[in-house]
């Protein structure tokens, strides 16, 4: 069986990076991902696990800091790649996003792990693997998302709102269909129907909804299934890990743009990119310069 799970970080903020991503599993039966890898799922892991998968508001906050995320992130790296990123831009480029150094605060490309020691991450990277091993559980894949405010913003000019657009950001990580494949999407908002884009993702297979709810909307897609679902990744494991990637990086990417201006600006405080605290930076980073010109690759449209 074959399972992915798809989930988005930083749809609120006003500053800083969209970001998505898609992860992918192989693994033998109907056992729940989490069940078979209790040890590191959040809820059932024993002290000291040798990482933590869950819904990344567990795993990060500003005051806990990224260690634990970056952890978890980096071992499924290296888990998919044999080897850690030895940047930021290097990490983007092997799960399939794009780099952008013609935005000035990502010009510059900064050294992984921010945090870990590269020893100590492989040493648990090499462990994981042998645990996933002797379940029976293979990391098939991990696709990112990394969509700068000036990208989001010619995106949303060409769709009439802020969900359709970002239906189309991402559209790229859904997997092609095929008998014993289950995708499950974090579900967004208040939207119950969803058939329409799966047309649109799978123009050549026959599409049958099972539910269309408030919580959760399932679809039969040709032999697959097909599922977005309120608070997705904190239930199902590929969901979880995929939140904990978009997260990691729109975290990266601000400790980029906050270094970049506060290098500039000593005394400007750092913004986590919310609208309230976005607007606060924006509003202190136009009396040390003319933002005007730099607004559409500096803040969202929507």
């Amino acid at each position: 069986m074959t399972i992915y799970g798809i989930d988005e970080a930083a749809l609120g903020p006003i500053l800083g990076p969209y970001t998505a991503a898609v992860s992918g599993f192989t693994t033998e039966g109907t056992i729940p991902l989490r069940e078979i890898l209790k040890d590191i799922w959040f809820d059932t892991a024993p002290k000291d696990p040798l990482c933590l998968v869950c819904d990344s508001k567990k795993l990060y906050s500003p005051d806990k800091g990224i260690e634990e995320l970056e952890q978890t992130v980096l071992c499924f790296f290296y888990l998919l790649m044999g080897r850690l990123p030895d940047s930021f831009n290097d990490f983007l480029l092997h799960l399939g996003s794009t780099t952008y150094e013609s935005i000035p605060w990502l010009h510059n490309d900064i050294k992984l792990p921010l945090h870990e020691n590269n020893e100590h991450l492989m040493e648990r990277a090499q462990k994981l693997s042998v645990y996933l091993q002797s379940l029976n559980v293979h990391l098939k894949q991990i696709k990112l998302q990394f969509v700068p405010a000036l990208t989001f913003n010619q995106t949303l000019q060409k769709y009439p709102n802020k969900g359709r657009t970002t239906q189309i950001l991402l559209s790229p990580l859904f997997p092609k269909v095929h008998k014993d494949i289950t995708i499950i999407i974090d579900k967004q908002g208040g939207r119950r129907f969803y058939g329409d884009w799966l047309l649109e993702l799978y123009p050549h297979q026959s599409i049958r909804a099972f539910q269309e709810g408030q919580l959760r909307s399932s679809y039969e897609v040709g032999q697959a299934n097909i599922t977005f679902e309120q608070k997705a990744d904190d239930q199902f494991f590929a969901t979880a890990l995929s939140s904990l990637f978009a997260k990691y990086a729109r975290e990266v990417a601000m400790h980029q743009f906050n270094h970049y201006w506060q290098n500039h600006y000593p005394h400007l405080q750092k913004t986590a990119g919310y609208p309230q605290d976005g607007k606060r930076f924006i509003k202190e980073l136009s009396e040390y310069q003319n933002i005007e010109e730099i607004l559409p690759i500096l803040v969202r449209a929507k």
